[in-house]
């Protein structure tokens, strides 16, 4: 014989003016009778709390900072879908543990089968569950839930139920496959398709060099003193090369005077060597000198190329890594995703297919409970 949801045990910490209490109820019926002021009412308080009645901070024990209150019902199979529905782990021999903590102040939280649920749920759940019997029977009869239960079972719909609620699990199962399928091919990030194609494009478009951002950086802050630079240049060739009584055209002497002494003292080759060895360096200056005054001494059009394109490799690089370097490996590593999501469109396909489907025979069940439930509810108002 069926006997319904049954309370086994109740355990009660810090309720109250109870400590600490632990109630093995029996199979059956059960009752339990006291004088006034004996405690009764704090388990039903207690009980009340399981079925997600709202808590007061009241009822903690003074000194201490929270009560705690644990059910364990039985007989709950014909709620596994219910369960399921909501994301709780059902169990199969159809016990419940039902568990309420509420802080001192007010605040709480609470479990089903071990797993967190809102107080909006536990109070659904507890109007399905229990019936408390009082001046307010006729309460239960006001839920939605209750009334289409009563029609279901008046009608014979439960197996029609039934199918319909393994038919709404079997369309989030296929909506879960697809999302955690898109989720594992997009990566940690979760970035789309059309956003890795948009990456690569803007990456491949930087055309970035490694160690060029340090010398653009170099090169910009250069230019911001261009004039004073090429006014130093001028001064250096002068003095080096073009101007009167320069450097070079003074050891140009010196060579000579080394190339007589080197024909009386041959061991004064090495002079000459060196001698000519600092001219071409001189020389050298002087040429890179030039060259570099006129990198830095831009005018106008060339100023703004320089920024645009700095601009443009700063951004990237900050957008991706913080460097050209990780930059680069950015762009090699969604090249590679690029790849890998062209070979996952067929799964996706698939599995949207699927999706489809399942919310197809998802709907067709619907209405048809829909239409049944339709037919018996004026037989059902007259009983």
């Amino acid at each position: 014989m069926y006997l319904g949801v049954m309370l086994r045990r109740l355990r009660i910490q810090n309720l109250a003016v109870v400590e600490e209490l632990s109630w093995e109820l029996g199979k059956g019926f059960n009752a339990l009778t006291g004088e006034t002021g004996a405690g009764k009412s704090i388990l039903v308080d207690a009980f009340l709390l399981l079925l997600g009645e709202r808590a007061d901070r009241g009822l903690v024990r003074t000194g201490a900072e929270g009560c705690v209150v644990e059910g364990e019902l039985g007989g709950a199979e014909r709620f596994r879908g219910s369960l399921e529905e909501k994301g709780i782990e059902a169990d199969g021999e159809g016990t419940l543990i039902i568990k309420r903590q509420v802080g001192i102040t007010g605040s709480g939280r609470q479990f089903l089968n071990g797993s967190a649920v809102t107080l909006g749920v536990l109070k659904e759940l507890g109007n399905r569950l229990v019936d408390l019997h009082g001046p307010h029977d006729h309460q239960t009869l006001l839920s939605p839930a209750a009334q289409r239960g009563a029609l279901d079972s008046f009608a014979g719909l439960e197996k029609l139920v039934g199918e319909v609620r393994q038919g709404w699990r079997q369309r989030k199962e296929a909506e879960e496959a697809l999302e955690v399928f898109r989720a594992k091919v997009a990566g940690a990030d979760g970035a789309t398709q059309e956003l890795i194609d948009h990456q690569v494009k803007e990456l491949e478009e930087a055309k970035l060099v490694v160690g060029e951002d340090e010398q653009l950086e170099r090169d910009h802050a250069a230019a911001g003193h261009g004039r004073r630079i090429l006014e130093l240049a001028g001064e250096v060739s002068g003095l080096l090369e073009s101007g009167d009584e320069n450097v070079l055209e003074k050891l140009g002497k010196v060579q000579r005077g080394l190339v007589e002494w080197e024909r009386l003292d041959e061991a004064a080759v090495g002079l000459r060597e060196k001698n000519e060895m600092v001219v071409e360096t001189l020389r050298e200056l002087v040429r890179e000198g030039e060259r570099r005054a006129e990198e830095v001494g831009l005018d106008g059009e060339r100023l703004a190329a320089l920024e645009a394109r700095l601009n443009c490799v700063l951004s990237v690089r900050k957008k991706y890594g913080g460097s050209v370097e990780s930059a680069l490996a950015k762009l090699a590593d969604l090249k590679k995703r690029q790849g890998e999501l062209a070979q996952a469109e067929g799964t996706v396909a698939e599995l949207v297919a699927g999706v489809k489907k399942a919310t197809e025979v998802y709907r067709v069940l619907v209405g048809k409970l829909g239409k049944e439930r339709g037919k018996a509810a004026p037989l059902f108002a007259k009983e």
